[in-house]
């Protein structure tokens, strides 16, 4: 029997509904059919088809190993996680500048050959973000490539350390509405506009013009394009 439990991180991507987070915990308790696993990947021709399957016990195998490989590692070898069996090494990461990082790390894969279980261990390189400001990785991506800039960020995860609306304790500023999700780009500050109801009139205001009159922000980046975290019909951010 195995019992392994999982708890990833959930987030709604919908735009019609405020995001929330919240924590599944799955558990898996049943049986890993190694005995049929052997005489499958050792050719037993008695075994009926329907016990030859080994994808399943493959991808347990993968989990319970990476699992055992990671357990009591010393500090120089202690990993993080990606997957069922990929890990990058917590020591390995190399900064080679534009918002982005570099690790090592490895994988683990456990597959039927030669009438046997065999374990292969690659090597892997990933390439991160770095936890940066937006504004500072949108100017070290360069002005020349801000096309690309919404393909290389859509979805990405942000989370806005900044006070929005006029109260502190509101709820738009507690912990689970401050991550959000990149939707797309807009156009700048001051060319974006929406609507607001201003004395009894419905009328257009750049974006710019907004945050100066209601917050007396002052827009000072270079290049501030406006950023689509999606949200509530009306009430997008």
């Amino acid at each position: 029997m195995l019992a392994a439990e999982y708890s990833p991180s959930h987030r709604s991507h919908s735009c019609e509904a405020d995001s929330i987070r919240v924590m599944l915990s799955l558990v898996y308790d049943g049986g890993i059919p190694l005995q049929s696993y052997k005489r499958c990947i050792q050719g037993d021709s008695a075994l009926e088809s329907i016990f030859c399957n080994t994808a399943q016990v493959d991808r347990a195998l993968n989990i319970i190993t990476t699992k055992a490989a990671r357990k009591d590692a010393p500090d120089d070898f202690a990993t993080i996680q990606r997957g069922e069996n990929r890990c990058y090494l917590k020591a390995g990461a190399e900064d080679p500048g534009h918002g982005r990082i570099t690790n090592r790390g490895y994988f683990l894969t456990v597959k039927p050959a030669m009438g046997s279980a065999m374990l292969n261990v690659s090597i892997t390189m990933g390439i991160f973000l770095k936890p940066i400001l937006l504004s500072d990785f949108m100017e070290s991506f360069g002005t020349k490539n801000f096309g690309k800039l919404g393909l290389a960020l859509k979805g990405v995860m942000v989370h806005i350390d900044y006070t929005r609306g006029k109260d502190n304790e509101t709820k738009i500023n507690s912990e689970e509405r401050r991550i959000k999700n990149i939707w797309s780009f807009k156009l700048s500050v001051g060319l974006q506009t929406f609507k607001i109801d201003a004395y009894e009139e419905t009328t257009s205001i750049s974006i710019k013009t907004y945050l100066e009159k209601t917050y007396s922000l002052v827009v000072s980046k270079s290049h501030p394009f406006c950023v689509n975290l999606g949200g509530t019909k009306g009430n997008e951010s």
